[in-house]
């Protein structure tokens, strides 16, 4: 009998680890893999909030005059009505008449987004078309002061004919002019 017990003590402490501290030591192994997971993601997020402040006080240092203009570089939210009204008196200093504008904004199927998408884009797009006649000259001019104006603009396409020959002898041609414009979301 005294030559059973230790074996049977030594069978009971092999069966003891395998049921009991091996998988208890594998969760533990585990739950410290969580941990520095979680640490790292505690560290960044207290990186992101540093960055944050930084912003914030950056932001809050800009005058009312920059804030404006940075505003209307990039507004949270379109005013088409504004935008073709601003585009209609630039012309106007040309003396060009703007007609048949189309203001098509892009939607996006949000259903069809995830919001943790790293190449989802910060901004939407508006796209704006319209028409008019004026000489070369004052097109480049027009286009001259769409590109110094605030608003934030890519021009898309132009394209242009002569109405009639006697039209063309005096430089006028009709022009179709397409950009696009952004804002944020």
């Amino acid at each position: 009998m005294k030559s059973i017990l230790p074996s049977l003590l030594i069978a009971v402490s092999v069966g003891l680890f395998y049921l009991h501290i091996d998988p208890r030591y594998i969760q533990v192994d585990s739950l410290l893999g969580q941990k520095s997971e979680y640490l790292a993601a505690l560290a960044k997020s207290d990186e992101l909030q540093q960055k944050k402040n930084a912003l914030l006080n950056q932001y809050n240092n800009l005058s009312k005059d920059d804030l404006g203009r940075l505003e209307k570089l990039l507004p949270n939210n379109l005013n088409t009505v504004k935008l073709v009204a601003d585009m209609d008196g630039i012309a106007g200093k040309h003396g060009i008449t703007v007609r048949g504008v189309r203001v098509t904004e892009q939607q996006a199927d949000r259903a069809q987004q995830v919001s943790t998408d790293p190449s989802a884009k910060p901004y939407e797009t508006t796209a704006v078309s319209f028409r008019f006649s004026a000489t070369y000259e004052n097109l480049v001019n027009f286009l001259r002061n769409l590109e110094q104006s605030l608003q934030l603009i890519d021009v898309k396409t132009i394209t242009f004919q002569a109405t009639n020959a006697k039209d063309e002898k005096a430089g006028i041609y009709d022009y179709d002019v397409s950009f696009q414009t952004y804002w944020i979301k």
